[in-house]
Order: C-alpha cells, then sequence, then structure tokens
C-alpha cells in the first residue's frame, strides 16, 4: 500500500492563467458587458456584411422627380423633327432638337441656358412655338415659351392671385398640355405647405403671361387632358381606392368644376 502524502506533499490547487482571467470577468460586470458587445458587433459584422458595403447604385440623372429617359416629342409643323431633354451635366438640362432626312446632322441644343435646367418640351399645336418648364439655379421654376427665332418668353410672369410662387411651386411631374387652339397652357401646381399637401391645376394665358388656378379642392390632381379649346378634364386622387373626376371650363375666373364620377377600386 502506497503511503498517504503528506498535507505538504498535495498537488498545486493555484488557478491558470485562463482561470485567472474567467473568474475576474465574473466579477467584473462591465469587463463582461463589454465583451459582449465586441462579440455581437463580429458576429453582426460577418452575417450582414452587405449592409457595411457601399451601395452600386446605376447612374441616373434626376431633378425633382422628372423622368431622365428620353421622351422624344414631335414638332406638329415638322413631322420630321422631335424634341426631348437631356441632362448632359447630371444636374442642369437642356432641350435638343433632332430632324431626320437623308442628310440627318447630331441633335441641337435649342435652349443652351447654363444657368436653368429645362425639362418636358411641348410644341405648340397651331404653331412653331415651344412650351417647357425650366428651373432656376435657385431653384425658382417658371413655364418658358420659345418661338421659331429663338426667342423665349415667361409664360408665368403675372401670377395674378392665383398663388403660384406663394403657395405653390410648378410640379415638374407632368408636362405642359397646349389647349388646341394654342392659347392656353395647362399644367399642374404642388402646394408648399408640407402639413396640407396639394396639386391643382393651373392654366397659363400665353399671350399675357398670366396664370390662373382652376381648382382649389386641396386634393391631389393626378391627371388632365383638354378635350376641347376651352374645357379641361381632370382627376383627383381619393384616398388610395377611388379617384374622382371633373370637366371644368377654363376662365380667368374661377370656375364650378363639372363633377363626372368617382371610380372605386375593388379589394
Amino acid at each position: 500500500m502506497d503511503p498517504i502524502p503528506e498535507h505538504g506533499d498535495l498537488p498545486s490547487s493555484q488557478p491558470g492563467v485562463f482561470d485567472r482571467f474567467w473568474w475576474k470577468l465574473h466579477t467584473n460586470t462591465t469587463l463582461l458587458a463589454l465583451l459582449l458587445i465586441i462579440v455581437l458587433c463580429v458576429v453582426g459584422a460577418i452575417l450582414y456584411r452587405p449592409l457595411f458595403q457601399p451601395v452600386q447604385q446605376t447612374p441616373e440623372f434626376t431633378r425633382d422627380g422628372v423622368s431622365t429617359l428620353l421622351e422624344f416629342v414631335q414638332f406638329t409643323q415638322d413631322q420630321d423633327t422631335y424634341y426631348f431633354a437631356w441632362p448632359e451635366n447630371g444636374d442642369g438640362s437642356d432641350i435638343y432638337m433632332v430632324t431626320l432626312s437623308p442628310t440627318s446632322a447630331l441633335p441641337v441644343n435649342v435652349t443652351n441656358t447654363p444657368n436653368y435646367a429645362e425639362w418636358w418640351p411641348a410644341p405648340s399645336p397651331v404653331d412653331d412655338r415651344l412650351a417647357f418648364f425650366a428651373v432656376s439655379a435657385s431653384g425658382e421654376r417658371s413655364l418658358r415659351v420659345m418661338d421659331g427665332s429663338g426667342m423665349i418668353m415667361d409664360a408665368t410672369y403675372d401670377v395674378v392671385e392665383s398663388g403660384l410662387g406663394t403657395h405653390y411651386q410648378i410640379d415638374l411631374g407632368m408636362p405642359p398640355q397646349w389647349s388646341e387652339d394654342g392659347r392656353w397652357i395647362a399644367f399642374l401646381g404642388r402646394s408648399l405647405d408640407e402639413d396640407h399637401p396639394a396639386v391643382e391645376l393651373f392654366v397659363a394665358d400665353v399671350s399675357y403671361s398670366k396664370v390662373y388656378r382652376l381648382t382649389q379642392s386641396g386634393n391631389m390632381v393626378i391627371a388632365l387632358r383638354w378635350v376641347d379649346r376651352d374645357h379641361l378634364l381632370y382627376v383627383e386622387q381619393r384616398g388610395d381606392q377611388s379617384v374622382a373626376l371633373y370637366q371644368v371650363a377654363v376662365s380667368t375666373s374661377p370656375a364650378i368644376p363639372l363633377p363626372l364620377g368617382v371610380l372605386e377600386r375593388k379589394p
């Protein structure tokens, strides 16, 4: 039988380096919390690494919601001539013209205004005038009309009591639309009051550069179309599931729209 070791001969019970560290960690709440945070960050970075990578986006030229897809508009007086807006420097935009013929030349910049961005070219249905929206370097918006000689006038110079410029700004999401006789141009104006968003229907009397607001419902006009030289058809958004149709006569004084019915979307 082996002799029982004396008390002094027992193996050493001193804790190792790891045991001392683990014991200290357990007794130090702050250190333990810090270690857990580090572990969570490392695991999160591994599992969700794509979130830390820069988002790869396709270069796209936009300004305030205006589509940058090349939309060709045919010139009424020459079926082989087309207009389009092109944001050549990524911020501003100019109106270009291209004519298709056996000796076709390169597109011609017909506005070339460095301090303005022009959008939505709209040829007149009766002559060689061209309407478009212009946005200045300071953000001011206007409806402009260029004649055949290249002279440009501001069709929204006199806003009368329409509230354009003070309570509304031109909505760049929809192009201007000429009346069939070339006297009026209809467009939309968006409320500047963020607490009460609204889009109203406006018209400009081109000859006098005066602007009139035809609607004052406080709703969102989402579509418009001329039905004859003096009347417009327009659509208002009513909630998420319905729209209301109206017809309104163009006038220099407030007119009462004619309701044409409400369309409900079936669930």
